[in-house]
Formats: structure tokens, sequence, C-alpha cells
């Protein structure tokens, strides 16, 4: 062997060594491959390496060695999931040569589809960039088949193991991206390692000793983070029934042991991601509950049991009504902590401050379409208060305190006290803690959700300057160890930019973009494969053309929801002409879609005739003058389209003040007059034609 050039320079000062010599001709210090192209001029040629790796035996031992003292409750070797697909690294090399086309290409669809998202920079790589959290070590997948996590990782080894929940609790990278990954985990929190003795779901994997065993934001977050799964990707309902059991002896021990009152209220202990408890009435730990509650009634329905769903419904509208009268403090403009008498140094609360996570379960209802948990002006004005008083920008004179932000940064801290501190209880832990940017995404959707483009913009900019990659880098955004996992919140950016609702069990995908409406594009996951969206039209999309081209997988679907205002809608698929129906934005499919990979559905809208909302089944509206029986009122967004097909109407037929009448099925002529006097009722028969003429 050759010798060891000279080592580096000390770490705690002295003299620096020289340089290393070069190493003697024909070798090198770190080792290489090489390989022997012989070229004619003007040619080119290229040579394709791959580097594999194999290492069956991952052990107790070496999991978490910063952090002993939870290494006895896992079993002692793990191993990975890769040693049930290859025996070798050289079957890993075979299998990458093999299939290096299919990868390749595959990989960069992935990529260029997702960049090519028109949504601004901020936004499109707090998304995109969070995703490697996944690939990186604080994530792994054992032999057994669990997908399993730490909170972060150091250089050797992982911090705080494993699938913390309530760290867990924030991300949603992985449920977009790998939904199938996470349909593993919410297995291991409610049927491998469910906590039957007492209900619960276990904070921590491999660790069913200590205390405390488990965390309430954790544990109740369970329950929408299933209804979360089956969103996602349990399209035929059949992955639900396996969780169902665990899922509801956890929700009937919140219910009825937690919320001790039955009020929709939980004051008592709860441990949390803040490491210490929080005790009182509290919308950090409530708006949990109540967008559980909201979760679980639906839950309920699809497992068939109207009873549980009818109670966890009104459950949830006495925990609105109560954490309202309770909490909010209409001089401050945001949510207060109560310490219902828990006034011990124990009890680490918030109390008169404004916390970022006051409203922490309004960002999951906002990501899963469960509309305001709470009073939407009071919800609004609490998310614009903690950007108001919680968003530091950069101070030169405030020392640095994080790895991750410094005086140099700006960002959000956890909370501030602008009306006093707590004065008998303790303050909430981590309260300056600035910058974990897992704790800004969610308010940055929130206020994309809420149509505040610029707070939002204002939060993920501060985000990727701290991670530009001068300082650190842009792909791992630390916390409590690198490649933090609750950083996979960044997702959520993406979805509330793209306005992306899908809902496998129905069928529909709803895009709603917030930037670049009338030429946009993203990428789409369903439950079966992935895709992209495309729409180009005018500014409402009152004339537009939507694409849905399936990539990877098949695109199963029975509705597109569109934020549109037009008023007709025709498709096809692969050139095929489809049955379907406009109403209230959302274009039905008479039959169910399955797409194939590179086939294409093309939905055309036009201003048309048809009133918008109002028609079903392809059913023609019918239009009555105002004095006929039949009437009823418009609301305000139906009334203002109807003034918009009338006035298509008139500009279709060339006639801006001439009378238009409409001729029914059986001859009848109803004379459409003055707009403001125009009512519709839905026509009621199979077989009408529209027949207009001109007086």
């Amino acid at each position: 062997g050759l010798p060891l050039p000279p080592g580096p320079p000390t770490k705690f000062g002295g003299a620096p060594s020289s340089p290393p010599p070069p190493s003697p001709a024909g070798h090198t210090w770190d080792g290489g491959v090489v390989h022997t192209l012989h070229l004619g001029p003007g040619e080119s040629a290229t040579a394709t390496y791959v580097l594999s790796w194999h290492f069956p035996n991952r052990s107790r031992d070496t999991i978490s060695t910063s952090y002993h003292m939870w290494q006895p409750f896992f079993p002692p070797r793990m191993g990975n999931m890769y040693n049930n697909y290859f025996s070798s690294s050289r079957e890993v090399a075979s299998y990458v040569v093999e299939q290096f086309a299919f990868l390749a290409h595959t990989t960069r669809l992935y990529r260029d589809t997702l960049y090519s998202t028109t949504i601004p920079w901020v936004l499109l790589e707090s998304a995109a960039g969070r995703v490697a959290v996944a690939r990186s070590p604080s994530c792994f997948w054992d032999e057994a088949g669990h997908f399993l996590a730490f909170e972060g990782c150091s250089d050797d080894a992982g911090c705080c193991p494993l699938n913390c929940t309530h760290v867990w609790n924030y991300e949603y990278a992985l449920a977009r991206v790998f939904p199938a990954l996470d349909r593993n985990m919410r297995e291991t929190d409610l049927v491998n390692l469910f906590n039957a003795a007492d209900s619960t779901v276990f904070m921590r994997y491999g660790t069913n000793g200590g205390a405390p065993s488990t965390a309430m934001d954790g544990n109740i977050c369970t329950i929408i983070k299933v209804y979360r799964e089956v969103l996602q990707g349990d399209r035929d309902l059949v992955w639900l029934p396996r969780v169902w059991p665990g899922l509801k002896a956890c929700l009937r021990h919140v219910m009825d042991v937690v919320d001790s009152g039955q009020n929709g209220l939980i004051s008592g202990v709860s441990w949390n991601t803040y490491d210490y408890p929080i005790m009182g009435t509290n919308t950090f730990i409530g708006s949990y509950y109540t967008c559980a509650l909201r979760c679980a009634a639906q839950l309920a329905r699809w497992m068939q049991e109207p009873s549980l769903a009818a109670e966890c419904a009104a459950r949830a509208d006495l925990s609105r009504a109560n954490h309202e009268a309770a909490c909010w403090r209409e001089a401050y403009g945001y949510y207060v902590a109560l310490t219902d008498g828990y006034n011990t140094k124990d009890n680490r609360t918030y109390a008169e401050g404004c916390m970022t996570d006051q409203l922490i379960g309004q960002f999951h209802a906002t990501q899963l379409g469960l509309g305001y948990l709470y009073d939407e002006e009071h919800t609004k004005r609490a998310h614009a208060s903690i950007l108001k008083h919680n968003f530091i920008v950069p101070d030169p004179a405030v020392p640095a305190n994080h790895s991750w932000m410094d005086n140099q940064d700006a960002g959000l801290c956890i909370a501030t006290y602008p009306h006093g501190r707590p004065s008998q209880a303790s303050e909430l832990a981590y309260s300056s803690c600035a910058g974990s940017s897992g704790f800004e995404y969610p308010l940055a959707a929130c206020l994309l959700a809420q149509g505040d483009l610029e707070g939002a913009l204002r939060i993920a900019a501060a985000i990727r300057a701290r991670s530009d990659g001068t300082r650190r880098s842009p792909w791992n955004e630390a916390e409590c160890g690198d490649h933090y996992t609750r950083a996979m919140a960044g997702w959520s950016l993406y979805d509330q930019s793209c306005g992306i609702l899908y809902n496998a069990p129905e069928g529909c995908l709803r895009v709603a973009p917030k930037f670049n409406q009338s030429d946009f594009k993203c990428l789409v996951i369903l439950a079966d494969g992935w895709g992209q969206y495309l729409q180009k039209g005018d500014d409402r999309l009152r004339n537009a053309t939507i694409v849905l081209h399936a990539l990877h997988g098949a695109l199963h679907l029975k509705k597109l929801h569109i934020d549109t205002q037009a008023a007709t809608a025709t498709a096809t698929l692969g050139g095929k002409n489809l049955v379907c129906n406009l109403v209230d934005a959302v274009v039905h499919f008479e039959e169910p879609l399955a797409m194939p990979c590179g086939s294409k559905l093309v939905v055309t809208l036009g201003k048309g005739l048809q009133v918008p909302g109002i028609g079903r089944h392809r059913q023609p509206c019918k239009v009555y003058h105002a004095k006929a029986v039949h009437r009823f009122q418009l609301d305000i967004d139906r009334e203002e389209r109807f003034q918009c097909m009338m006035q298509d109407l008139r500009e279709v037929l060339g006639c801006t003040t001439s009378v238009v009448e409409y001729i029914d099925e059986v001859g009848n002529a109803v004379q459409l007059a003055g707009d403001d006097e125009l009512l519709v009722a839905l026509h009621k028969s199979d077989g009408g034609v529209l027949k207009l003429r001109v007086k």
C-alpha cells in the first residue's frame, strides 16, 4: 500500500502542515475508476459509471449513538428494506444498468414537471427541496417493512428516534409524493405499535416506556393524518378498515376521557412538541382536536357508522363555539391560552402571548379542504397578528442563538408577548426560538389560502434566504438535527399555491391556482399515478382549455373542480368525446375515467348558454319571467354568473337591446326581459332542447 499523505493542521491551532505531495504516477490517494477510450479527431464518447452499495446490517447499536438511552427499545438488528430486493451491491448495479433508461427518464420527468410549475420560485423550492428529507439519513425503511425516521440526524447518527408523532404532525411532502409510506407509518401508529392498554398512540416507535409515552398533539393529529391518507390514496376504501379499530379506540379515549367535560375542550396536562406540558384550555391543542373531530365524522361515514359521525360533528360544533368563547381576545386580535388553575412552574404556557402554532389545526383543515374551524374573520386576524408580532427582521445587535438562524436572517419566532408574559405559570419553552421552517411553513400555507399572498411570500423568501447555499444548504433545514423532518411541511406551499385538493374516494381533483391563472401548469399526484395539469384561458376561465396529461401510472377521476366562471364544458380523452356536465365549477364525468400513462384529458370551457350551478346531468335550464310562480332567491355568486350569461347570450345572438324568447319543449314562449327580473329554475325534462329566437 501507499504511504498516507501528511495529515491536516491540528484542530485547535498550531502551525499548518505542508500540503500533501502528489500521489505517484498511476496511483491516487483516494481510489479511482478508469475507463479507457480511444477517440479519433472530432469524435466524442460518454462513459457512465454506476456506484452501488448494499449494507444489510443496520443495527440497534449504531442507530442513535447520540441518544443511547433509547437503544434498548429497538430490536438488535433492523436491517434495510432493500435486503428484500437485492442480496449484494453487484445485484443493485445490475438492476440499475438494466433499468437505467426507465429510472433516468422517470426521475427527470418528475423533476421537469415539478419545476415547470408556474408559481413563484420561493414557494416552489420550499416544496420541492423538502422531498430530499425523505431520502436523507433522517429516514430509513427497515427490513421488516417499517418506514421509520428520526426527528433529524447528526454526522454519524440520528437524533430523537423514531417516528416522533408530534414532529411528524407537520410534514406533507411524504404524504403527497410517497403516500404509501405515510400509510405505512399510520399502520405502525394504529396497528403494529398501538398502545391498546391506554387506547393511545405511542409518541415514539419502539419506546413504549418512560414518560410521557404519548404526546397529546401527536396522538390527536393521528386521526387527522389518517383522514389525509385516505384522501390521498385510499381510492376504494380498502385501507381505512385496517386502521379503523385503533383509530376508533383512540378517538373514543380522547372524546370520553381527555375531553372530560364532553364540551369540545381539552384543559388538562398536554405533553406536546415543545417538550414540556401545557395545561389549560388553548387553541394550540384545541384546534388539533376540533380538526380531528371534523375528520373523524367523515371517516365514520365512510365506515358506515352514522351515529358516530353525527356525534363527532356535534362535538366539533361544540368545540368551535367553546374555543371561540374561551380563547379569542378581540382587543389582541388572536387566541390566547388559559391556565384553568394550573398556576405552577410545570405549566409551560403562552398565556396572553401570540403563539405561531395557536391555530395549527387550521393548517390541516386548510390542507384537507375542511374550511374554517373557528370564526373566519377571527382566524384571518389571528394569522395576521402572528405575522405582525412574531416575524423577526435581521438585527446585528442581537446575538445569534441557533445555527439555523442568526442576526443576518429573518423569520418567525415561536411566541411573543405583546400583552405580558405568564405571571404565575412558566413561559412556553422555545418561545424565543426563531427560524425553524417547520413552524413557518404552516402559517405561510394558511396565508396563501386566505389570499394574503404578500405575507406568504415574505415568510417563504426569508426561509429561502437563510438556506440559499452560501451559509446553509438549500436541501437541509435544521432544527434538532440536520434534515429535520418537520421541514417537510414545506410541500403545503405547493398545495396552496396551486390550489390542489384531491379526494381519492370521491375521485375529485381540484386545481385553483393563486398565481398565473390564465396560463398555469403544475404537477398533480393522484392515488395511482401522477401527471401534469395545464390551464389556459381568459382571466375568469370563462373561455379556457384544461389539459390533464397522465405521465406515470394511471389517473382515476370522476370530477374535476376548476376555478372557473364558464357556463359549459366539453371533454375528450384520447381524442374521444366524453359525456360531462359543468355544475358549480365542477366538471362531472358521466363515466369514471381511468387514464393510462400517456393519455390526455382535454376539457374545453366556454361562455355558452347554460347557467352554471343550476342544471345537473345535462338537463337544460328553463328561464322564467319574474311574475312566474316558480321563483327562488339566487345567491350573489350565481347572480353574478347569471348576469354574465345574459350578456353572453345577447352577444351570441347579436342583440344588445332586442327581446329574446326561450321556446320550451312544448312550444311555449317565455320572454327574457331585463336581467334584474330574470329568475332561473331547474328544468326537469330529460329531453328539452334550448331554443332561442330574437324579436
